[in-house]
């Protein structure tokens, strides 16, 4: 009697475990789907939802300080979707490589359209908008054709008959929302590119890159990243391969704009962001063993990169 009263506790006790387990399970679930979140590496970074709050210094290492009100500062503070958060394309999908450590938090239109160049386009334009300066938003097209967001906003549009570019004037009220900013925006994308914006941009050298800076090759399609944030070392003595920066981008097809893990050309792209030296994990070096072979990043080699800036 004792041991079958003791079998049927034990039975018990299961199913209750069991049903326990499925419970834990379903909730895990749920969590997930009302998150819409996974990440492929454990997290480290501090709580934060800005570049400048997110990643974290390494011993040995400052941040660059930037002008308050610059647009330097303005990358430093863009917002970031939640940690671990994927990047999308522009149709909703996931991005199949998985080269990011944080993706901005930023929409994108449901276009194919916002690309490389387009991404840097969006940054500066966004920043020029939120501060006013309309006057300074500007953008050649690759036929030197130059889109200004004034003329936009007055009313008048654009014709296009071959390589023929045009203004004309449309029966529409003077308009400076933000909607009308982004249709100007959807057009600048359709006709811009990494050649037409490295004609608008300053080069500078390797050993000027700082918050701001933009990596180019200029071609079609070509490609280019633009630093959002800089560490530099304290002293000689912590220096590692010079200083570190985070790089962001677009690509193509079209996607949010992400920040990319860290890359070095000896070792490759740093999938295991969880590694406690994370400084080479979270930042890419702007130095390179055979600077000769061009600058790398987690997803692109520049094998004739221009270092540029936003005159």
């Amino acid at each position: 009697m004792k041991k079958r009263f003791a079998s049927l506790l034990v039975i018990l006790f299961s199913i209750a475990s069991f049903s326990n387990f499925l419970m834990s399970c379903n909730d895990k679930d749920k969590s997930k789907e009302q998150t819409g979140i996974s990440s492929p590496f454990k997290s480290p970074f501090k709580p934060g939802n800005t570049v400048k709050t997110r990643y974290e210094v390494p011993d040995g290492f400052h941040r660059v300080q930037t002008e308050p009100g610059s647009f330097e500062e303005y990358l430093q503070n863009l917002p970031l979707k939640p940690e671990g958060y994927l990047t999308h394309l522009y149709d909703g999908s996931e991005k199949n490589r998985k080269v990011s450590t944080s993706v901005i938090d930023m929409d994108i239109d449901p276009a194919n359209l916002q690309q490389c160049a387009d991404a840097i386009i969006r940054l500066r334009a966004e920043y020029l908008y939120k501060t006013r300066q309309f006057d300074k938003i500007h953008f050649n097209f690759t036929n030197g054709f130059c889109c200004d967001y004034i003329k936009w906003a007055q009313g008048y549009r654009i014709k296009t008959e071959g390589n023929h570019t045009s203004w004309y004037r449309k029966e529409t009220a003077e308009d400076f929302s933000y909607p009308t900013f982004r249709e100007y925006l959807l057009k600048v994308f359709e006709y811009a590119g990494t050649a037409s914006l490295a004609g608008e941009l300053q080069e500078i050298s390797r050993s000027e890159m700082n918050v701001g800076t933009i990596i180019v090759q200029p071609g079609f399609p070509g490609h280019a990243v633009i630093v959002v944030d800089m560490i530099v070392p304290d002293d000689s003595l912590n220096l590692y391969r010079g200083e570190g920066v985070l790089l962001a981008q677009s690509y193509m097809p079209a996607q949010e704009i992400e920040i990319l893990k860290g890359y070095d050309d000896e070792l490759g792209m740093f999938s295991d962001t969880s590694d406690p030296d994370r400084f080479n994990k979270m930042w890419s070096p702007t130095r390179h063993k055979d600077e000769d072979q061009g600058f790398f990043t987690a997803e692109y080699c520049f094998k004739n990169p221009k270092f540029m800036k936003f005159k």
